[in-house]
This record gives structure tokens, C-alpha cells and sequence, in this order.
């Protein structure tokens, strides 16, 4: 075996070979195709794109409900508390001043539409002097 002919062998990937274009008219359909391909993948992207931006809207407007049912069930103590959705989970974050409150929000946070499950970082707010212990020294 020549050296050359070794060399074709080795090197050629397995299969047949494809010429990029014989024709013309195939040149004109591979194009055709690429464009296609190409208005199909910026089509997904802005499907993509606007269901980001809708499950966005929505988690926004599971928030909003959750604040505006929060408000008409304990009144102005609502206002002080976070509230955050992401995919349908509600997260509560704040102090309240009973420790029976916690599981009221909670509660009517539940009852609001959308919401699939309650993260509850309330606290008990404390009243008082908190002081720190002093520093032990040996």
C-alpha cells in the first residue's frame, strides 16, 4: 500500500462522502432549509422568551393577590411583612405580634389562587430590652 493511499484511508471518516452542492438547485434548497431552520429557532426563542416573561407576570400577580388578602384580613399590619412568589410557592417573611398570627397569614395565604405552598419565615417580634451576655474573659 502506498503511502498516500494509507494516508486517504486514515483519515477519511467512515460512510460516503457528501459534496456540499452538486447543483445549483440543490444549493438553493439547502439555503431554503437553513433559513427555515433559522426562523424555527428564533421562533422558539421568543416562545421561550415570552413564557419567561409571562410565568414572571404571573408569579408578580400571585404576589400581588397575596399582599391585597393579606391587607383585608389583618389590615395595615400586612404592609410590614415581604412577600414573595416564585412557581407558585409564597414566601412570608416578617415579625408579627402573636404567635397565633403566624399561622393565620399563613392561612389566609393558603386560601389565595395560584398559590401551591406557603415558605413561613415569620417571626415573633419581641418586645423590650434584648441584651447581649457580656463577653466571657478567662
Amino acid at each position: 500500500m502506498s503511502l498516500e493511499l494509507w494516508a486517504q484511508t486514515v483519515t477519511a471518516p467512515p460512510g460516503p462522502r457528501y459534496p456540499l452542492h452538486n447543483t445549483l438547485s440543490e444549493q438553493g434548497e439547502t439555503v431554503a432549509r437553513l433559513i427555515k431552520l433559522t426562523v424555527a429557532a428564533a421562533g422558539a426563542g421568543l416562545a421561550v422568551a415570552a413564557a419567561l416573561l409571562w410565568g414572571r407576570r404571573n408569579q408578580d400577580a400571585v404576589a400581588e393577590r397575596v399582599a391585597q388578602a393579606l391587607e383585608a384580613a389583618v389590615g395595615e399590619a400586612a404592609s410590614t411583612l415581604l412577600v414573595r412568589a416564585e412557581r407558585g410557592v409564597v414566601t412570608l417573611r416578617g415579625e408579627v405580634d402573636e404567635m397565633g398570627d403566624i399561622a393565620g397569614y399563613e392561612a389566609v395565604v393558603r386560601s389565595v389562587p395560584g398559590v401551591r405552598d406557603v415558605d413561613n419565615l415569620l417571626r415573633l417580634r419581641l418586645y423590650g430590652v434584648v441584651t447581649r451576655p457580656a463577653a466571657v474573659s478567662v
